[in-house]
């Protein structure tokens, strides 16, 4: 569903923004209004906009009925002072008697906007504690309920334990193993959920049984699950290929390689989201059907580990070696694919998305993968008569006038991005590569394709939940890696920036104008003067950049 038209997202943050009525611009003084809703949640923001225009519009709807009624009465003194004859020139009086008398009833409606800003923030407030109370009457009540079902199962597993149960009355079915009941689970789930979601119970069982061993259902104890958790986040995510399908001989053997060559293991996020509801949902399945009187995972509870961030920093990248970088750019992305989705595989459909054109980009210029990701199509700008790529987040007016930019107002002050610091506002030239490649024709058709300059040089390039956009290509690029069988703790998307400074001081550029590419601060004070705008011989040398492993003139735009 899509959100309300006056709900704009700018830098992943959600914003209620309405124009101001023609007939009360006069006296407001201001042609837009816009209020933070200060959510990233779609949902959110859809329900506090409408609470915000419900009372704009009050708002509104309350100016002109005051307004209406006090100029009626100005006028009609008016005509009651002058003749029929001087009727024309009431009407010059009226206007200038009438802006004279509304100078002050303009200025408390300008006290009035500046307030509601305030106003409005309380309503949401209000409107906020009111569902979060109500929410947790609901959770309250279904907590008892959850308590109660506790005791009973609590209850029952004493009675076997004293040997009160006959157990010889059991279900025959209990003597089953776990992965009998996920296909009763999936054909009673099937036509409830997405088709695709059902695999997930399987994916799960297996590599629980895997874990702590595959046996009948009723012979699973609180002990299995706790030691389930523990194994799982040491689990590979390619233990099938590792150990052929072998959990904890993947443990071992990822236990045992060196730091920095270890594999990825699975998140505390995938355990609790989909691992451990998969289970517990078989069995809940079990004990609903009556196969055992009570659930074994009732008392388990997950405990998220807590990591000491000091220990576990995450460690510096390296460049990417010459092999690396052969086999990251052999890959069908930069030859042709299946399709857009199935772009790791052979086809004959060449692709030029934001995967494309990021990761040369990242090559090319050093540029973090946040900072290609907020390009705008404004941002490749004509400076030294050379198309550089313009990282900044914030624009000015003198930007506009220097760079001579297509944007209004309006446009120009909704624009929101992010830099890591100061320093990481700088100018990047366009390698002459990228634009052998079409890198500039792709820039021309994103120009005729959008009304304004100032959207997304990437539109299929999203920001995730908390308005990052470096989240998207570290997925992409790590399945990149993973498909290419280079994949390391060592190397991800930021190693394109150790590798551009390596080329960039193989090709000898001067040590300030590499510092300015790359946007970090020069080491002496007294170097920071005289570089500050880049000259052109400066702009040409990133041509001398190159690589001499890759080849790309089969990219070549002919």
């Amino acid at each position: 569903m899509s959100l309300a038209t006056n709900v704009v997202r700018i830098a992943g943050r959600y914003y209620f923004r309405c124009r101001i009525p023609e007939d009360i611009k006069p006296y407001l003084k201001r042609q837009a209004y816009k209020i933070a809703l200060r959510t990233a949640e779609p949902s959110s923001a859809r329900r506090k906009a409408a609470i915000v225009s419900r009372h704009m519009l009050m708002f509104f709807d309350e100016i002109r009925m005051s307004d209406k009624s006090e100029k009626e009465q100005l006028e009609a003194k008016l005509e009651e002072m002058l003749d029929e004859k001087h009727k024309g020139l009431a009407k010059i009086l009226a206007q200038k008697i009438i802006i004279d008398e509304y100078s002050a009833e303009m200025q408390l409606r300008i006290v009035e906007m500046k307030n509601l800003d305030l106003y409005l923030q309380n309503v949401l407030q209000d409107a906020e504690l009111r569902r979060q109370t109500y929410y947790s009457n609901q959770k309250s009540r279904k907590l008892e309920k959850v308590g109660d079902d506790l005791k009973y199962e609590k209850r029952k597993l004493k009675e076997i334990e004293d040997g009160k149960l006959d157990i010889k009355k059991r279900n025959p079915e209990a003597n089953q193993k776990l992965m009998y009941f996920v296909d009763k689970v999936e054909k009673n789930k099937k036509g409830k959920i997405l088709d695709h979601s059902l695999p997930q119970y399987r994916r799960a069982v297996s590599l629980f049984t895997g874990l702590v061993g595959d046996k009948p259902v009723h012979e699973y104890k609180l002990s299995d699950f706790e030691e389930y958790q523990s194994l799982f986040l040491r689990v590979p995510l390619d233990y099938q290929k590792i150990a052929s399908g072998n959990p904890l001989k993947a443990i071992e053997v990822n236990d045992n390689l060196p730091d920095g060559q270890k594999y990825d293991t699975y998140k505390w996020k995938t355990f609790k989201g989909k691992h451990a509801s998969s289970i517990r949902v078989v069995f809940d399945y079990i004990k609903k059907h009556k196969i055992l009187e009570y659930n074994p995972m009732s008392d388990f509870k997950l405990e998220e580990p807590v990591y000491d961030y000091t220990a576990t920093r995450r460690k510096p990248k390296r460049s990417f070696k010459n092999e690396e970088l052969v086999k990251i750019f052999n890959v069908p992305l930069f030859h042709s694919c299946l399709n857009s989705v199935n772009w790791m595989t052979p086809g004959n459909y060449p692709i030029r998305d934001f995967k494309f054109w990021g990761i040369l980009i990242g090559l090319f210029t050093g540029a973090r993968s946040s900072e290609i990701g907020q390009l705008l199509i404004m941002d490749v700008v004509n400076y030294n008569n050379i198309p550089h790529f313009h990282i900044v987040d914030q624009y000015t007016y003198e930007d506009v006038l220097d760079y001579d930019l297509n944007i209004s107002e309006e446009e120009l002050d909704e624009i929101n991005k992010r830099t890591k610091n100061k320093k990481s506002v700088r100018l990047v030239p366009v390698h002459n590569e990228l634009i052998k490649m079409g890198f500039l024709d792709y820039l021309e058709k994103r120009k005729s394709e959008c009304q304004s300059h100032s959207e997304q040089l990437f539109p299929d390039w999203y920001a995730d939940k908390y308005g990052r956009h470096s989240t998207l290509m570290a997925e992409r690029f790590s399945y990149l890696l993973d498909k290419s069988g280079i994949k390391t703790q060592a190397i991800s998307f930021h190693s394109f920036r150790h590798t551009f400074k390596d080329a960039m001081r193989r090709a000898d550029l001067p040590y300030g104008v590499q510092r300015k590419f790359m946007g970090h601060s020069l080491n002496d004070v007294n170097e920071e003067y005289g570089i500050d705008k880049l000259q052109k011989k400066h702009s040409e040398e990133i041509n001398n950049i190159s690589y001499d492993t890759l080849d790309f003139s089969h990219l070549y735009v002919k």
